[in-house]
């Protein structure tokens, strides 16, 4: 598996959305992540969080934005994995 799809399925595998806030943490557990996987993660959530995208106007368009971002500068990312951060960068604004 290369390191994109490797990446995109890390990013897609959450499950435990009543704790929103172990999102980050528990991608970067995942055991068959390299140190530079882990790495371009960390990067990719920066992104997904950057004040850029949250103005707090309205969570749809926080949303939305912070998608388009993450497909302009990640476009390889998955439709799950972008979905995925968007859904827990949001709770780190809401």
């Amino acid at each position: 598996m290369n390191n994109e799809r490797k990446i995109s399925q890390a990013l897609a595998e959450f499950s435990e959305w009543a704790m929103p806030w172990t999102y980050l943490q528990d991608t970067l557990a995942a055991k068959e992540l390299t140190q530079e996987e882990r790495t371009l993660i960390d990067q990719i959530w920066n992104e997904a969080c950057s004040s850029a995208y949250w103005t707090l106007s309205s969570m749809p368009s926080d949303i939305a934005r912070a998608t388009a971002g993450l497909k302009a500068r990640f476009a390889w990312l998955s439709d799950g994995a972008i979905l995925y951060l968007t859904r827990a960068a949001s709770y780190q604004w809401n």
